[in-house]
C-alpha cells in the first residue's frame, strides 16, 4: 500500500553515485583549435535538471557518427578540446580500422583519443547524434571490437520526458494519472539500475532491454506534465528504491516475479487479478488493449517445420539434429496460468523450453504470427494449429494498459501504483 508521512512524500537521503561529473572546458575560437582542457564542464540543461545525471547508451556498435548541437558547444577529445559554433557537424568514422574525426569544414583531429565529449554551452542546448536530438551532453567511447558507443549524459527528469511517452504512449488528459504512474515507475527503475553497466561506462540502454528512450523527438505535452508533477518521486520497499518492472498488457492477471524469473522474496512483484475487486472473472482494467486477446493460426505441416527450424536456432544446433517435429504441448503452467514449460517431441527426442524460449520458437515475425506473452494455449482445428493467448509482455509489475484503464475510471496515480506494486511507499529523491 502507498503510505504518506505527514501528508507529504518523504525525502530519501543523498544517493551516492547518482551524479556523474563531466570533465573539460571550452576555448572559444572561430576556427576550431584543440588545446589542453581543464574541467569541469557540465551542460546548463543538466544543471537545471536537479543534478541527478544518468548515462544512457543511445547507439552501440556503430562505425559512423555525425554529431553537433543547436547552440555553441565544447568538443573534448581525450584531454584536448575546442569550442565550435551551432550546427557545426563533426563526423567520427573508422578509416582503415582507425578512428578519424573531422568537421564538415575540413578540420581534422590527429590521434583521436577517447572518450569524446560534446557539451552544449547554452540553455536549451541539445546534442544531435545521427539526426536524433537529446538533452544533456554526449560521450563517445570505443568498444573492444573497435566500434563506437554513444552515451547521452542527461538529467534524470529530462530522461523521463523521452521515456514516458515511448512507454505509456502519447496519452490524452483523461489518462494523465496513468502517465504519472508510468513516470514514477520509470524513475524508480532507472535509479535502481544506476551503475548496472558501469564497466561499459553507462547505466541504461535506450531500448526494450531497459526502457525505451526517444530523446527530445519523443516528448509529449501531457507526459511532460506528468513527469513534472511527480518530480523526484520513486517507489521504495524496505528503504530501497524498487526495480519497478512493467509491461504492456497482462490479459486480466499480472504475474508473480517468482514464476517468471525464479526470484525469491520480491514482495512488491506479486501477481494479482487486474480487476477492481481483485477477483477472477472481474472486468479487466486492460480490456481495451489491442493485445488483450490474440490468436495465431498455422497449417500443421508449416507449424512443425517452423518449430524445428527455430528450435535449432535456440539450441544452437542443426535442424537435422532436431529431427522432425511430432508434437508440441504445454507441459507446465505457472500459478497465474502462464506457460512455464513447453515440450517439443521430435523424431530424435524430447526438448523442454522455458517461457522465453517457447515464445521465440513459436513466433514468426515474417508472417506476423506473434506469440505476445507466455499466457497462451495450443489447440488443433482440423488441419490447423491454433495458438490463442492474452496479454503482451512478461506480465510482472504494472500493466500499462491496465493503468490507462484505471486512470479513465478515476483512479489516482497513487492508487494505480498501489494496485500493481504491493507494500511500497512513495519517497522523493533529494534535489
Amino acid at each position: 500500500m502507498i503510505r504518506r508521512s505527514g501528508g507529504s512524500v518523504p525525502r530519501l537521503p543523498w544517493m551516492a553515485g547518482l551524479v556523474v561529473a563531466l570533465l573539460g572546458a571550452g576555448c572559444a575560437t572561430t576556427t576550431p583549435r584543440f588545446a589542453a582542457h581543464r574541467g569541469p564542464a557540465v551542460g546548463p540543461e543538466e544543471m537545471a535538471a536537479g543534478g541527478h545525471l544518468i548515462r544512457v547508451a543511445v547507439l552501440s556498435g556503430v562505425n559512423d557518427l555525425a554529431v553537433t548541437s543547436n547552440v555553441s558547444f565544447d568538443l573534448i577529445v581525450g584531454k584536448r578540446g575546442t569550442t565550435d559554433r551551432p550546427g557545426s557537424i563533426w563526423r567520427l568514422r573508422l578509416v582503415g580500422g582507425r578512428p578519424a574525426l573531422e568537421s564538415r569544414r575540413g578540420h581534422r583531429v590527429k590521434d583521436v583519443a577517447f572518450p569524446i565529449r560534446l557539451v552544449p554551452k547554452g540553455r536549451g542546448g541539445l546534442v544531435i547524434v545521427n539526426g536524433n536530438r537529446y538533452r544533456g551532453s554526449l560521450q563517445i567511447r570505443r568498444r573492444r571490437d573497435g566500434s563506437y558507443l554513444a552515451i547521452n549524459v542527461v538529467g534524470l527528469e529530462d530522461y523521463l520526458r523521452g521515456v514516458v511517452p515511448k512507454e505509456i504512449g502519447a496519452v490524452g488528459e483523461e489518462q494523465i494519472e496513468a502517465a504519472k504512474a508510468q513516470a514514477v515507475a520509470a524513475r524508480s527503475y532507472a535509479v535502481s539500475h544506476i551503475g548496472r553497466y558501469a564497466q561499459e561506462g553507462y547505466d541504461l540502454q535506450a531500448d526494450e532491454r531497459d526502457q525505451v528512450y526517444g530523446g527530445v523527438m519523443a516528448e509529449w505535452p501531457v507526459t511532460d506534465r506528468a513527469v513534472s508533477a511527480t518530480r523526484g518521486m520513486v517507489l521504495v520497499n524496505e528503504g530501497s528504491v524498487i526495480e519497478a518492472v512493467y509491461h504492456s498488457t497482462c490479459g486480466g492477471r499480472t504475474a508473480d516475479a517468482r514464476e517468471l524469473w525464479g526470484r525469491k522474496n520480491v514482495p512488491y512483484l506479486r501477481g494479482t487479478y487486474d480487476t477492481e475487486d481483485h477477483r477472477r472473472g472481474g472486468r479487466a482494467f486492460c480490456r481495451d488493449s489491442p493485445r488483450f486477446e490474440w490468436e495465431c493460426q498455422w497449417p500443421q505441416g508449416a507449424f512443425h517445420s517452423h518449430v524445428a527450424s527455430n528450435l535449432g536456432e535456440v539450441l544452437c544446433t542443426s535442424q537435422y539434429a532436431i529431427g522432425q517435429v511430432r508434437a508440441v504441448r504445454i507441459k507446465h503452467r505457472t500459478s497465474s496460468g502462464r506457460v512455464r514449460t513447453l515440450e517439443v517431441i521430435t523424431s530424435h527426442g524430447r526438448y523442454e523450453l522455458d517461457a522465453a524460449q517457447a515464445r521465440q520458437v513459436l513466433t514468426d515475425e515474417r508472417s506476423g504470427r506473434t506469440v505476445y506473452s507466455p499466457c497462451f494455449g495450443l489447440t488443433r482445428r482440423g488441419s490447423h494449429v491454433i495458438i490463442r493467448g492474452k496479454g503482451w509482455g512478461h506480465g510482472a509489475g504494472m500493466c500499462q494498459w491496465g493503468a490507462k484503464g484505471m486512470a479513465q475510471a478515476g483512479y489516482s496515480f497513487e492508487k494505480i501504483l498501489e494496485h500493481y506494486y504491493r507494500g511500497t511507499a512513495l519517497a522523493r529523491l533529494p534535489d
